[in-house]
């Protein structure tokens, strides 16, 4: 079963390039460009490992962190 990889990043073309990488690596990959959707991708789809942007304009990446432990 493939590994599902969830990068939140507000910048596109950054998202583009590491899912294009780690689709090649066979890894499931989904986006989200907000923290707030990032949370509502992680609700959705249990990602076994997220790769986030520490500095995002509506909630910074460890903001996003405590948002999600608090899910689990």
């Amino acid at each position: 079963m493939k590994k599902k990889i969830l990068i939140v990043d507000d910048e596109p073309t950054f998202i583009a390039g590491l899912s294009g990488m780690l689709i090649d690596k066979d890894y499931d990959v989904v986006s989200a460009n907000t923290g707030t959707e990032g949370l509502d991708v992680f609700k959705r789809e249990h990602p076994d490992i997220i790769l986030l942007d520490i500095r995002m304009p509506d909630m910074n990446g460890l903001e996003l962190c405590k948002a999600i432990r608090q899910v689990n």
